[in-house]
């Protein structure tokens, strides 16, 4: 079986991003965590403990919407724990210096993301953006952000679902990074979304298709960025979606649902 798992592996390889390949295999190579029972802590140990595996959770908010985040499995049964926190990143250790800190390497981080919500549309007038999904919030351990996003991409590409698209209230430099790159990746399939009328006549530009509705989206982030005559440019103006699920059947054991 081990073998087996390995083969499977190795043959996801060949087609996975390498920069998300280095992270599936970054996580696979991270420590136990040694974790206690009566304190769920891995700093403060106390009584009997259980090694854990850091992994991935995909956790259902709503009947729609989910949170993607690094999280502890017990390594024998493969049953969620707890999510990894932030201390979990850190340990210390006392020499003749006094106490120093070091970095653990493990991850804690999460990534929200939002339906299309027809409901939250009528009430609120939300454009439809193709029935794409949102990113509606992302914080995670410096470095670790892009596995988060591919899990969840793929996610919001599998079971007749449209896509994933930027946050349309805000998106950090470091999120257009994110974007920037599955922009120009070509096993991910890209499809522009306009900007909606009110947004048009904000930033004094024109619909890319006037007569489609269905496509219309806030595009404040992306003209912001690329300007009137450039929003429909930037990465951040499209919706993505990746059918193949290389990522999420790549992280097997170590991705799970809660």
């Amino acid at each position: 079986m081990k073998l087996l798992l390995e083969n499977w592996r190795e043959f996801l390889k060949e087609g996975t991003d390498p920069r998300i390949q280095k992270q599936i295999d970054n996580l696979f190579a991270l420590p136990e965590v040694n974790v206690s029972p009566e304190t769920w802590d891995s700093m403060h140990l106390k009584g009997p403990q259980f090694p854990t595996n850091v992994a991935i959770a995909i956790e259902w908010r709503t009947p729609e919407d989910i949170t993607v985040f690094y999280c502890l499995i017990d390594k024998e049964s493969g049953e969620f724990v707890r999510r990894t926190r932030e201390k979990d990143s850190t340990k210390y250790i006392s020499g003749e210096g006094g106490r120093k800190v070091e970095s653990t390497g493990i991850p804690h981080g999460q990534i929200i993301v939002e339906s299309p919500d027809e409901e939250s549309r009528q009430r609120w007038g939300d454009p439809p953006c193709l029935n794409g999904f949102s990113i509606a919030s992302a914080k995670t351990t410096r470095g670790w952000g892009p596995l988060l996003y591919e899990v969840a991409l793929e996610w919001a590409s599998q079971g007749g679902r449209a896509g994933l698209m930027a946050d349309r209230r805000g998106v950090s430099d470091y999120a257009v990074a994110v974007w920037d790159k599955y922009l120009v990746r070509g096993d991910v399939d890209k499809k522009q979304l306009d900007i909606d009328p009110a947004g048009a006549k904000q930033f004094h530009t024109q619909q890319l298709t006037p007569d489609i509705p269905e496509d219309d989206c806030s595009q404040r982030s992306a003209a912001r960025r690329g300007g009137s005559d450039g929003w429909q440019d930037t990465s951040i103006s499209k919706l993505y979606n990746k059918p193949n699920a290389e990522v999420m059947s790549a992280l097997g054991a170590r991705l799970v649902t809660i």
